[in-house]
């Protein structure tokens, strides 16, 4: 049963849904967004008058699969706010309600736009600018990978910016898993979705590998690149179609990838050497300097090297982001995330998720209740008095 620490039991839902036990803590100002699961508002903070971006989880406590990606969801938050690192989104709330067994609400700091505003505008037409956004979203990957964390889901849609200040968080974690338990790739009860296909890196397309801090990667070098252009230069409607785009850019895979691909997954090899036949005569030709620098117009020659470094098309060519952060093409601006930095060089512990390594099949859906109240009351109870328990 829901309960707040005053002991009340009944809340009901105002005109918009939203329980009296929730806005008397926030006072909504206005529908911002809408998603898979649920409804996010600008909301001002009675306590602390600060303007909050509150997150209506819709039912994500009815089902085994939502109630276990909500729980992942919660606790990795919940430790990456421990360290305060300026480019990664801070929750400052989780909220259960009274008289349900069904919705969450969690709280985060505002931020006014997203960095596909940002494309669309003109806020990233300088080569500065441009690497504003390279050198912070780097940082906070490389802090990731130091807590064993993979994003799963990075497009800009998930990278938060305050226009003021051109400061640059990783948000949304509705998809992120620990390194130590992400699914395997032959794993047919576990796997999940692994990102939105314009930024999913090639061996996820194609069904070859699991998730890792590489494909990250890859999805930050389609961001970077989107930057460099001004533009989604990747599109498509099925994965294929993204192969055959990726190629267009990067130029075929080497023959040791190729080789590799066909020994172990022969029908992807023949439809990546389709994709590789449709390049004969193009101009100019995919994978030259002169593609590349047509490609990303605003890119420096030094960012064209990192561009294909991040773009590899085998994951073992592609760098860590710890090794990004070292690339001359970053070299003069790092001092922009400094105090990113600084939380890097700090040693962070392994963020680890209760059951995270359990199959669905083998959780009831009253354990997952009690195991995200348990941590919403350890985290969230001294929030004065609006955190609410299950």
């Amino acid at each position: 049963m829901l309960r707040r620490a005053s002991g009340h039991t009944i809340s009901k839902p105002n005109k918009d849904g939203i329980p009296d036990a929730i806005l008397e803590r926030f006072e909504i100002v206005r529908q911002i967004g809408q998603g898979a699961y649920g409804l996010v508002y600008q909301a001002k903070d009675k306590k602390t008058e600060n303007t909050i971006a509150l997150k209506k989880c819709v039912k994500v406590l009815t089902n085994i699969t939502d109630a276990h990606r909500t729980l992942r969801e919660i606790c990795i938050l919940t430790e990456l706010r421990k360290s305060g690192h300026p480019n990664v989104v801070h929750m400052t709330h989780a909220m259960g309600v009274p008289g349900s067994r069904t919705d969450l609400y969690l709280a985060f700091e505002f931020f006014d736009g997203d960095m596909r505003s940002g494309i669309r505008s003109s806020l990233y037409r300088n080569h500065d600018a441009v690497m504003e956004v390279v050198v912070q979203v780097a940082c906070g990957l490389a802090y990731f990978e130091k807590c064993g964390l993979l994003h799963r889901d990075l497009k800009p849609e998930n990278l938060f910016v305050d226009t003021k200040t051109h400061r640059i968080v990783i948000g949304d974690f509705g998809l992120a898993r620990c390194q130590s338990t992400v699914p395997q790739v032959d794993d047919p009860e576990q796997k999940q979705s692994e990102g939105t296909l314009p930024y999913m890196a090639p061996e996820l397309l194609l069904g070859t590998d699991q998730a890792s801090y590489k494909s990250d990667i890859w999805a930050y070098g389609v961001i970077v690149g989107e930057l460099f252009c001004s533009s989604i230069f990747l599109r498509g409607r099925k994965k294929m179609d993204f192969i055959r785009k990726i190629v267009e850019v990067t130029g075929p895979p080497t023959d040791a990838y190729m080789k590799k691909l066909e020994s172990d997954l022969l029908p992807q090899c023949l439809e990546v050497e389709r994709c590789i036949e449709n390049l004969e005569g193009m101009d100019p030709e995919p994978g030259s300097d002169a593609c590349w620098e047509q490609q990303f117009p605003m890119a420096e020659p030094q960012d064209i090297d990192l561009l294909k470094t991040l773009l590899a098309f085998d994951p073992e060519h592609r760098p860590l982001a710890t090794s990004v952060m070292q690339h001359p093409a970053l070299a003069k601006h790092l001092a922009i995330s400094a105090e990113g930095i600084a939380v890097n060089e700090l040693s962070p512990q392994v963020i680890t998720v209760p059951l995270d390594d359990a199959l669905d099949s083998e959780l009831k859906i009253d354990d997952l209740r009690a195991t995200i109240s348990g941590v919403i009351e350890k985290s969230y109870s001294s929030g004065g008095g609006c955190c609410v328990l299950l």
